[in-house]
């Protein structure tokens, strides 16, 4: 049985409890079982790649640090919000925005024996509407696709990296048809996080990201921005974004100081954005919500180590880097008063997106 708990700026949603039925299918058969570990070599090397990949943008972007005593401009309405969900720490700000775009959502459950915590942070364009159904669709869908995956693995446990790393990707697809099939026109990005089994599984779809902020002051950055520009990315990444997009009938157009999907879209991946489609040939969705996924395992978890995960609108103004940096000097270190520094920081480097800051404290192995 899972509960969930969606939010967005006024407050929060309880949703309904999912009942799954164990699976009787039949037990995989020995050529299966190869196929699977030959899969799951595959998984472990792509997991291994992606982590590497991800790092190399720690230190881009601006420095964020020199900011944080700074003032706050008046410019900008003093409305933010700032709370604490069962430990997790969340603020955000409208910016200069005209609306508030961004959503979040912090969700426990167990699927079988296997307990889990879902945190993520969904930043919406075109409208907040995507963002919005995923605080209520996203949860389900990766019950669902757990359910899958486990009926073809013996039905009893959340137990390998080729279950949940095929799952997330199915969420994430699977919410994706849904919007898309629905021809909504506004879209948004994803940044979540699952840890189960001690694990930590960290899954991206566009440009919002993920630090892992260790306790002796170093950041990794777990995540990397879908953009069809390098400004966060080594060219190699900036190459296959684009690729995608070629594939799938789409173009890259600049559009002021950046490089944009059909002239329209900044991240290379989103949920959404139905009406980016193809210009010839037969119907195609020009931009994919398949995730980019990190697994940190248990071993690598220490007291004191905290995740952070935010919408663009804080890392347009700071590096993965100064950002863990900016989260030490907070004057409560307290999840939620990291939280509240590192909009309050961003607001003085004069950041205009929404910005919605999560930060997580981890658990390590006992």
């Amino acid at each position: 049985m899972i509960n969930f708990v969606s939010f967005f700026p006024g407050g929060y949603r309880s949703g309904p409890s999912v009942h799954l039925p164990l699976s009787n299918e039949a037990l995989p058969t020995q050529h299966e079982r190869e196929r699977k570990i030959s899969e799951l070599q595959f998984i472990e090397e792509k997991l291994r790649k992606q982590r590497i990949r991800a790092n190399n943008g720690v230190t881009l972007g601006p420095d964020l640090t020199q900011y944080h005593l700074a003032f706050v401009s008046e410019e900008y309405d003093p409305f933010y919000s700032c709370c604490n969900h069962d430990g997790i720490g969340v603020a955000f700000h409208q910016g200069l925005r005209p609306y508030m775009e961004d959503r979040f959502m912090v969700a426990k459950g167990f699927f079988y024996r296997s307990p889990y915590q879902l945190a993520a942070v969904f930043d919406g364009h075109g409208g907040s509407l995507v963002a919005e159904l995923l605080t209520k669709s996203f949860q389900p869908a990766l019950q669902r696709a757990f359910h899958e995956f486990a009926a073809s693995d013996d039905g009893k446990e959340i137990s390998s990296d080729y279950l949940i790393f095929n799952a997330l990707k199915l969420a994430c697809t699977t919410c994706d048809e849904e919007f898309k099939g629905a021809k909504y026109s506004a879209g948004s990005t994803a940044i979540f996080s699952l840890s189960i089994n001690e694990d930590l599984w960290i899954g991206c779809v566009g440009d919002s990201r993920a630090i892992l902020c260790k306790k002796d002051g170093n950041a990794e950055q777990l995540s990397e921005d879908a953009q069809a520009q390098t400004s966060s990315l080594d060219q190699e990444s900036t190459d296959s974004y684009k690729s995608s997009v070629h594939k799938r009938g789409g173009f890259i157009e600049r559009k002021g100081s950046s490089l944009r999907i059909n002239g329209i879209l900044h991240p290379a991946r989103a949920f959404g954005n139905a009406r980016l489609i193809s210009n010839s040939g037969p119907l195609t969705f020009v931009v994919s919500a398949r995730p980019k996924i990190t697994k940190i395992p248990a071993s690598e978890i220490e007291t004191g180590d905290f995740l952070i995960l935010c919408s663009d609108g804080l890392t347009a103004v700071g590096s993965s880097a100064s950002i863990r940096n900016v989260a030490r000097l907070a004057p409560k270190q307290t999840p939620e008063g990291i939280t509240e520094h590192l909009v309050q920081t961003a607001l003085a480097a004069g950041a205009d997106d929404n910005i919605t800051v999560m930060a997580i404290p981890l658990k390590p192995r006992p």
